[in-house]
């Protein structure tokens, strides 16, 4: 029986010009897979937490520390293949990406083809724009970045140029994606006792918010997005925990007092 493949369209929501990717991937590969390949095919950076969604069904990590903010998932994503869930007849999931600023996708089955020899998957077929860079503050951080960038006058533009870095909002470009896709880079695997060497610690930085200047502190407590508010808000009574890399702040919306999640990396 020949393989199939399914062609699927990424569509990163709350964003306009719409950001966007059609990508082709293998239909027996894992949601652990995908989720990696959409991290490269969009251009995130794998720092944060995630999950899919169909409804109040979810798929994701049901490992002890990544379930730490509610109930496990009802599907364990390492276990469940892409042809488990998707048909003619289900075609739409959706796929949150870092859970403070909660980028949310939504992503729909466009086709189911035969792989076709001589192409290696996956693959980027087509797309639009550059994802927003992590850590910006959910789509109203994203909105005001890319004010600030626009004008070289702005009091904050060389700080908010030299944090974006090479950030072009403009810039997409397939060959890229699928290079990253076909080798998408899986930190989970870095951070494992038996790598914990020093070339690898070398490599992932050491970011602690004791570390962090005030005024750093500062812009992360005034720039946290509220799922009630639907707004960037100031962070109050905040505690801290730590997993892996990255430390994850949790405390109240100063407006609404709705529960407010930030990760530092």
């Amino acid at each position: 029986m020949a393989k199939k493949i399914f062609r699927l369209k990424i569509i990163l929501d709350d964003i306009l010009p719409q950001i966007w990717r059609l990508i082709e991937v293998e239909s027996n590969i894992t949601f652990y897979e995908f989720h990696l390949i959409i991290q490269e095919a969009m251009g995130w950076t794998n720092s944060h937490l995630h999950e899919f969604t169909a409804g109040n069904f979810r798929i994701g990590d049901r490992d002890e520390e990544a379930c730490e903010f509610g109930n496990p998932p009802e599907w364990e994503e390492r276990d469940k293949k892409l042809s488990d869930y998707f048909s003619e007849n289900n075609t739409k999931v959706d796929y949150t990406y870092d859970f403070g600023d909660n980028w949310e996708h939504t992503i729909m089955l466009e086709s189911i083809e035969s792989k076709k020899k001589g192409i290696k998957y996956p693959r980027c077929i087509n797309g639009e724009r550059a994802c927003p860079p992590d850590d910006c503050g959910s789509s109203p951080g994203y909105y005001r970045l890319l004010k600030i960038l626009s004008d070289s006058k702005h009091d904050e533009y060389e700080s908010m140029k030299t944090w974006a870095g090479d950030f072009e909002p403009e810039h997409f470009d397939k060959e890229e994606a699928t290079q990253g896709m076909q080798n998408p880079v899986d930190l989970s695997d870095m951070l494992e006792e038996d790598y914990l060497e020093e070339d690898v610690l070398e490599f992932v930085p050491e970011r602690k918010w004791d570390n962090l200047p005030p005024e750093t502190q500062k812009m992360i407590l005034d720039s946290v997005y509220c799922g009630q508010c639907k707004d960037l808000v100031t962070m109050i009574n905040f505690s801290r925990t730590t997993q892996e890399d990255m430390e994850i702040l949790k405390g109240k919306c100063s407006v609404c007092s709705h529960d407010v999640v930030r990760t530092v990396n």
